[in-house]
């Protein structure tokens, strides 16, 4: 994995674990070689395994190049030359291949699938899920990252964790490849959540996210 490989030639931390935030893919992507060294499968027939099929996940799969994926949604951004809507996806953005940190196809459908096999810890513990849900590093001020650096915000193992004065705790995940970005957003407390799924990359998402979290405030839905 070329994508890795820069990770060879660091010799230093920029910070000690555990004290500051930063957001990188890369990281994610090790997943991939531990989990194909110590299981000895590959990382697709492993994930379908013990992560996709138990969660009902049944027609998300990993994207390879030219792999046939039934009734797949293109990403697409606005070429400003041409004043034309055109495809970015794989070959022009170059994490679109790359797997741990990404490159699942998925419908809402499925992905709420996911959401309600971790509620009901069909995929790791409820001990487990506690800690992963937990606010361990603080993401908000980081001189590090910007990614989701917002006010009240940290990270636990794999989530964002946030709580807006007056809202309950959210955990959520965003994802941007290509022309697509998702945001994923789940409220434990009242077993609420939002998806919202783009094949452009040119909306305001956050603002979109906060309008949809204050209607559901104001409505009594998430208290």
């Amino acid at each position: 994995m070329q994508s890795v490989e820069y990770l060879k030639t660091l010799d230093s931390l920029v910070f000690e674990p555990g004290t500051q935030y930063e957001y990188i893919n890369p990281t994610f992507q090790i997943l991939y070689l531990y989990i194909e060294k110590l299981t000895g499968k590959s990382f697709d027939f492993y994930m379908e395994d013990k992560i996709l099929r138990p969660a009902g996940m049944f027609s998300a799969t990993f994207f390879e190049a030219e792999k046939n994926i039934p009734l797949m949604a293109h990403g697409y951004v606005y070429d400003n030359e041409s004043n034309k809507w055109k495809e970015y996806e794989y070959g022009k953005e170059s994490f679109f291949a790359t797997k741990a940190d990404g490159g699942l196809y998925c419908s809402t459908h499925e992905f709420l699938n996911w959401i309600n096999a971790l509620r009901d810890n069909k995929i790791i513990s409820e001990y487990a899920k506690s800690i992963a849900w937990s606010p361990i590093t603080k993401v908000s001020g980081s001189p590090y990252s910007d990614y989701q650096n917002r006010q009240n915000t940290y990270y636990g193992l794999g989530w964002f964790i946030e709580q807006q004065d007056g809202y309950p705790i959210k955990v959520y995940h965003t994802g941007d490849n290509g022309g697509f970005q998702i945001y994923e957003g789940y409220f434990p407390d009242s077993d609420v959540a939002v998806l919202i799924f783009e094949n452009r990359n040119d909306k305001p998402r956050w603002e979109l996210v906060e309008k949809i979290d204050k209607i559901l405030l104001d409505s009594g839905i998430i208290n």
